[in-house]
């Protein structure tokens, strides 16, 4: 990992992350930690460059889209604990999955727009996983 990956996953460690986090807190009205898998982006700058628009603040949006119609606020609240972003390198590895509380999003960020859902698309995935 060069010095300015090492720069970028600073910054989204150390101060994005705590955003999003704090903006699912404000929303949920709990604590729902934000993990990267770090290992499979830290050397890959393209993903690097749009895990947090796509990423975190994607399924950010989408579970807010969903807290907006009853019960979801509630559901969400009570299901999700956890996030996890998970780069993939291939488009077909594409998935949302929810297991014992951990929302897992695997996308191929270095792919655009085929690599990852739209927040639209998004809600809809985790809609039908809960």
């Amino acid at each position: 990992m060069g010095l300015a990956e090492k720069q970028f996953v600073a910054n989204l460690r150390d101060k994005r992350i705590p955003y999003h986090q704090a903006q699912l807190k404000e929303i949920f009205g709990k604590d729902i930690e934000l993990e990267v898998q770090w290992e499979t982006i830290e050397t890959n700058m393209e993903a690097l460059k749009y895990i947090e628009s796509a990423g975190m603040a994607a399924v950010r949006t989408a579970l807010s889209k969903l807290a907006r119609q009853p019960p979801g606020k509630e559901v969400i609240a009570e299901t999700i604990q956890k996030i996890v972003l998970v780069n993939e390198s291939d488009i077909a590895d594409k998935k949302v999955a929810l297991a014992d509380g951990v929302l897992s999003l695997h996308c191929a960020w270095d792919k655009s727009f085929d690599g990852w859902y739209s927040e639209t698309d998004l809600a809809k995935e985790i809609g039908n996983l809960l």
